[in-house]
Order: C-alpha cells, then sequence, then structure tokens
C-alpha cells in the first residue's frame, strides 16, 4: 500500500495541467482576434467593399452581417450597401469585427487598405 501511495504522489503533481495555463492561451487568442480591424477597400456610389485587416484569423467559417442580418458568408471582403448602419464579422460563431457604415464611408476618401 505504501508503494502504490509513493507511486500515486508523483502521478498527481506532475500528471495534470495547471489549470492556469488554459486562460492565458484563451487570452492570447482573444488578443489576436482584437488586432483585426474592417477598412475600405473600394467606394462605389452604392457600395463599399470592405475587408478584414489584420492576421492570423481564428479558425472558422467568416460571417458578414449587415444591420444584425446574416448577409454572406466566405471570404474577407464583402461589398456593403451605403444604405445599411452596421457591419460586423463573426468567425466560427465569435465576434471579430464590426463599424458603422458611416464610419466606413468617411474611409472612401482616404487611402484604401491594401
Amino acid at each position: 500500500m505504501k508503494k502504490l501511495l509513493l507511486l500515486a504522489i508523483p502521478l498527481l503533481l506532475f500528471g495534470f495541467t495547471s489549470l492556469s495555463s488554459s486562460p492565458k492561451k484563451e487570452a492570447a487568442t482573444h488578443k489576436k482576434m482584437l488586432a483585426n480591424s474592417l477598412c475600405v477597400a473600394s467606394c462605389t456610389s452604392t457600395h463599399i467593399r470592405v475587408k478584414i485587416a489584420g492576421d492570423p484569423l481564428p479558425p472558422g467559417d467568416i460571417n458578414w452581417y449587415v444591420n444584425g442580418i446574416h448577409a454572406g458568408a466566405g471570404g474577407r471582403i464583402f461589398n456593403v450597401p451605403k444604405t445599411a448602419i452596421n457591419v460586423y464579422v463573426t468567425v466560427g460563431g465569435v465576434l471579430l469585427t464590426g463599424d458603422t457604415v458611416a464610419a466606413l464611408n468617411a474611409q472612401c476618401a482616404a487611402p484604401h487598405c491594401p
């Protein structure tokens, strides 16, 4: 019984990962996600071509929402109508970034993102 106890103690001490390692990893992922933003690729009289700037994107499907309604899925670039109020992006079900169309429309006069 004493030998079993001596074998169990090292397993208990070193066999499990610390609980603090998981939140640190999540915080680092959260910082990466906050580094992404929306920028204007080009403008027309009716639409703003919006691009997700920043890398890397978290894994998952990219979903675009205009005025809170799912408007499309797929790539990093999306055409947003100028009549909309806001646009935001989720990746893998997590909110990645968003902005108002008024703020994006103001970027039409500035140099566009790459």
